[in-house]
């Protein structure tokens, strides 16, 4: 069986009475797009903030890459790879969209960069950036302000500005939200050719999204996972239809 770059083994997280996240085992292999799924108040938030470093597990371990990561803070796991996309922007409205991936180009390659001059000229930025751009699906509104993009554009924009970063895992919490279908078609797309770049951690609402994407899907309800499989699987599950799609056994 391959290693998985990504897991996490009893994983738990209390406050005070309340568990949130109750031993907690998961793990994401290379290629892959592995879904995390669950109602509200599953505690798929406590479980994401666990593994970008945002809480340390009371007990259990996260391992990344091979390593156990537990005491490492938040700017050091990214800095190791672990991307988290779409929870909070920050996107510079009064930029271009490659001007915005110029900015995390420049970011991970750590280079002096003045914009007292044409950046434009700056093909060890420009280059890269178009890329990440075009590999998001915006290529075609590289010239755009951020500002005029729709809110589906402004999700890719913030994918291509993760790309830059090259990471090794994408976390990718809820990249749908507030997105129309039609929108929703799009990103699907885009997400589904990312895995070949880096294996993804989906947390997601949208069931027509992680249908069509996960390789495997796990259920958290009430802060422990109530089932781990296929899609088949889970679409089957007597127990997650009752839990969590909201159907009768």
């Amino acid at each position: 069986m391959v290693e998985p770059i990504l897991s996490t083994a009893a994983i738990t997280k209390r406050f005070g009475a309340l568990t949130a996240c109750d031993a907690v085992d998961f793990d994401l292999r290379a290629g892959e797009i592995h879904a995390l799924i669950g109602p509200n108040g599953a505690g798929k938030s406590t479980f994401i903030r666990q593994i970008t470093g945002e809480q340390v597990p009371d007990e259990g371990e996260v391992s990344f890459d091979g390593a156990n990561i537990n005491a490492l803070d938040v700017p050091r796991r990214s800095a190791a790879g672990l991307a988290r996309t779409f929870q909070i922007s920050s996107l510079i409205d009064d930029f271009t969209a490659l001007e915005n991936v110029m900015l995390a180009v420049q970011g991970h390659s750590r280079r002096s960069f003045s914009f007292f001059r044409r950046a434009a000229n700056d093909k060890a930025l420009t280059e890269p950036a178009m890329t990440h751009l075009t590999d998001a699906g915006l290529g075609s509104r590289a010239n755009e302000k951020a500002a005029s993009l729709s809110h589906g554009e402004r999700r890719q924009l913030e994918l291509g500005m993760a790309l830059a970063l090259k990471p090794k895992v994408f976390l990718m919490d809820e990249p749908m939200a507030g997105i129309g279908p039609g929108g929703s078609v799009v990103l699907t797309s885009i997400l589904d050719g990312l895995r070949a770049q880096a294996p993804i951690l989906l947390v997601e609402h949208d069931m027509d999204a992680v249908f069509a994407l996960a390789d495997r899907v796990t259920v958290l309800v009430g802060g422990k996972v109530i089932a781990h499989g296929s899609v088949d699987d889970i679409r089957s599950d007597p127990q997650v239809r009752e839990a969590y799609l909201g159907e009768g056994a």
